[in-house]
């Protein structure tokens, strides 16, 4: 491991949704450490209740039962205000329906994350998103809108978002669902070296097997249950 206390924490999560008189659980009893400068994966199939751990983890859902814990402080004993400062200063999000801005351009959808988020000045601001957006492959795209792009054009501005913060914890949902493998092999390569080079931890969760040769370790999830073996240690996997 790159250190040797973990970041974030959940223990014995456990989370239902209700629809009417009836109560689904998604997760039972999910325990999970994350440590600075990895990468982890979570496959399994939709509904297995990937994207609730997700959420769960980075603050933007409560767990039912069970605690998350970052840097040792319990994440929802936090205020409100408190809470939603340490998620934009830390986290960084990579959601599978993009959240763009629709009247704002591919680099204004990175500076306003430095400008406003963390107060970079504005030259700064631009030439970090002109390097991201430069790294995706979107040089010639920077001053198009969301309606201008196309849906895998979408997904990297919105992973280059996350990543021109650099985060302590970057969470991805499904970050190569939209793309084609050359442009997804890439966007995946810039997450692992945001782990390697910056000590981001990077979260996944995903069903697309081509992520685990990339991955320090790989979960498996199913009916809210986590398989707390390791896949990629068994399969002698981890950093190409």
């Amino acid at each position: 491991m790159a250190a040797e206390t973990s970041c974030l924490e959940g223990h014995r999560l456990t989370h239902s949704f209700r629809q009417g008189e009836s109560r689904t659980t998604v997760l039972h009893d999910v325990s999970l450490a994350l440590w600075p400068g990895e990468m982890v994966l979570v496959m399994g199939p939709s509904g297995s209740g990937k994207s609730t751990l997700l959420a769960l983890l980075s603050g933007l859902l409560q767990p039912e039962e069970g605690e998350v814990l970052i840097f040792g402080e319990e994440l929802w004993r936090l205020r409100p205000a408190a809470r939603k400062a340490f998620r934009q200063r830390h986290f960084g999000f990579i959601f599978q329906g993009y959240n763009l801005f629709p009247a704002l351009t591919a680099r204004e959808q990175l500076e306003i994350v430095l400008r406003w988020g963390e107060g970079v000045p504005a030259g700064e601001a631009r030439t970090r998103a002109d390097a991201i957006l430069d790294l995706l492959g979107l040089g010639t795209k920077k001053t198009l809108r969301p309606a201008q792009l196309s849906g895998g054009e979408k997904q990297r501005v919105a992973i280059g978002r996350a990543l021109v913060k650099r985060p302590t914890v970057c969470f991805a949902d499904e970050p190569t669902s939209a793309l084609d493998w050359k442009h997804g092999q890439h966007v995946v390569e810039l997450l692992r070296a945001a782990a390697t080079a910056e000590g981001a931890t990077v979260f996944i969760v995903s069903h697309d097997a081509r992520i685990i040769p990339y991955a320090d370790r790989v979960f498996h999830l199913e009916d809210g249950y986590l398989d707390s073996h390791d896949l990629a240690a068994s399969a002698g996997m981890g950093t190409p």
